[in-house]
């Protein structure tokens, strides 16, 4: 995999859910761009190091 992109529409709900667990996979990404989407939706893309 070389690219991950994620489309989400963000929720305040306490603290939060985290999508996945803590790990150190997440150490492997970088965040190459993001854009807000209407109606309060977000696409990011990750690139791998």
């Amino acid at each position: 995999m070389d690219e991950l992109y994620l489309h989400m529409l963000p929720t305040v709900l306490g603290e939060g859910l985290p999508v996945y667990p803590p790990s150190a996979a997440g150490e492997k990404f970088v965040l190459h761009s993001a854009e807000v989407l209407k109606p309060g939706g977000v696409a990011v893309r990750y690139t791998v190091r």
